[in-house]
Parts: structure tokens; C-alpha cells; sequence
């Protein structure tokens, strides 16, 4: 069993390049990225960020659904975010899903350097909308208990804005990575990102 001390928050990710990703921009404090696979072989109890990949990009929903059933209680009770793809690609519902029968959540799909910002439910890329409820596929499978808000946001004064929120009302952050690491470095009462 693991023992975790001084963990201050969990970032779960589906593949390796958005939970190096996240972790880098944290650059604060003991971060730590690793593999799902290696988790029961690395001391997390010494880091304050611990992004995990859990290698789910890819495989069927039914292992999707049995990773998470195994890593999210191992972190009850723990702050936990979720870094999703951008274009909203991979296990996003199944992950979100499971998230949600037992939290609440925010979600937002921007990264105003590249352009990328969210309105009216719906992630907008060069000109282009895709609605993130659909993609979630909340619709379709209403096997969720806890709320999920979408949120619009379109600049980094917006996501900071965010994260204060999810901290404030103890949401889980869901998002490409920039607001899950403001989110991050104000547990620490560190605002500089």
C-alpha cells in the first residue's frame, strides 16, 4: 500500500506527452511523472505533484473503465485532476465519467497560446466547433451522481479565474493542461504561471 504524505494533488492523464506536459509547466516544488504501470514501485510520498500516465489513448473502453476503477481510489479523499487531449480524443468520456461518480468537476478546453478557447459548451480551434457535452457522450450514458460544468474561457486571466474556482469548491480540474497547473501551484499559494 501506498502511504502518502505530503502529495498535494494527482494529475491523471491518458498518455505520456500530456502528463510530462502538465508536470512541466507546474516547474514547482517535487514533481514527479510516471508511468501507471510503475506506480506501486516509486515513492510518490515524497513529491507535491505526482502526473500519472495512465497509457489509456488507445485501448478499449472496458480497460479504460478498469484502470480508473483501480488508480481513483487509491487516491480517495486526495486533490486529482484530469489532463485531457485538446481535440477531445481517446477514453475523455469514460475517464470523466468515472470521475464523476464520485466528484464534481470543471471542464475547459483552451490553451490561448495556440489559439484554442472554449463558448457556449464548445471547444473552438481555428475557426472550427466541436461540443465538448457530445464528445463526453453525457447524453448517452447518464451513469453519472456528480455535476459537471463546461466552462467558456478564452485567455489565461480566464483559466486562473478557473482554477481559483475549482480550488474554492473543490471541483476537479478537467482540462489540456494550463489550467490544472495554475490549479496545482495555488495549492501551494503560488500564483506565478
Amino acid at each position: 500500500m501506498i502511504v502518502i504524505i505530503f502529495m498535494k494533488i494527482v494529475i491523471l492523464s491518458d498518455d505520456l506527452t500530456g502528463a510530462s506536459g502538465v508536470a512541466s509547466m507546474i516547474n514547482s516544488g517535487r514533481t514527479v511523472t510516471l508511468n501507471y504501470e510503475k506506480l506501486q514501485e516509486i515513492y510518490i510520498d515524497q513529491f507535491d505533484y505526482v502526473s500519472i500516465n495512465l497509457n489509456l489513448r488507445n485501448v478499449n473502453e472496458a480497460t479504460a473503465r478498469k484502470v480508473m476503477e483501480k488508480i481513483l481510489p487509491m487516491f480517495e479523499g486526495r486533490r486529482i485532476a484530469l489532463r485531457i487531449d485538446s481535440t477531445l480524443r481517446g477514453n475523455i468520456p469514460v475517464l470523466v465519467r468515472m470521475i464523476l461518480k464520485t466528484r464534481r468537476a470543471l471542464i475547459t478546453d483552451t490553451i490561448p497560446e495556440y489559439g484554442r478557447y472554449t463558448e457556449n459548451g464548445k471547444t473552438v480551434y481555428n475557426g472550427e466547433e466541436k461540443s465538448i457535452y457530445e464528445a463526453l457522450e453525457l447524453g448517452v450514458k447518464a451513469e453519472t451522481k456528480n455535476e459537471l460544468v463546461i466552462s467558456d474561457s478564452r485567455t489565461s486571466i480566464d483559466l486562473d479565474n478557473l482554477a481559483k474556482l475549482c480550488l474554492d469548491n473543490n471541483l476537479v480540474p478537467i482540462d489540456p493542461g494550463p489550467m490544472i497547473a495554475k490549479y496545482a501551484l495555488k495549492l501551494c499559494g503560488n500564483d506565478e504561471l
